[in-house]
């Protein structure tokens, strides 16, 4: 236990003099992740976010989910009613997925189990992601 914390202490330590050392790299690098947050990844993301949420509150999810009851539970053990959501996992990426996995949970139409069981096949990249 003693060799981690002294190896992460070291590490924290380099970063550290290397922030010093190379101070305009490091604002140069900030600010290159901060204009891709804002160029790239927010704008691909953001838009199956809403729309992954808003297909749990209006009810289509349990509307798709009823045409997908069995094959949702033959292949995830899952109910119907995440059909939707998996489906949003595969379009809209990760971030899409496990917001309407949090969205279907804090609804009631699934348990914690399951909703963890969820995020298990909605860890893919999303196409606008990869893409860009």
């Amino acid at each position: 236990m003693k060799f981690k914390t002294g190896a992460l202490l070291a590490a924290v330590a380099a970063v550290a003099c290397a922030l010093l050392l190379f101070p305009a790299q490091a604002a140069q690098g900030a600010k290159n992740g901060v204009g891709y947050s804002l160029n790239i990844l927010i704008p691909s993301l953001y838009p199956f976010m809403v729309l992954s949420v808003f297909v749990v509150r209006s009810g289509l999810s349990e509307k798709i989910g009823g045409a997908m009851r069995r094959p949702t539970r033959a292949l995830f053990r899952l109910p119907g009613g995440t059909a939707a959501s998996l489906l949003m996992s595969v379009v809209g990426g990760y971030p899409a997925g496990a917001r309407s996995a949090a969205a279907l949970y804090e609804a009631g139409v699934v348990s914690r189990a399951e909703a963890r069981r969820m995020l298990c096949f909605c860890v893919s990249a999303g196409p606008p992601f990869v893409v860009t």
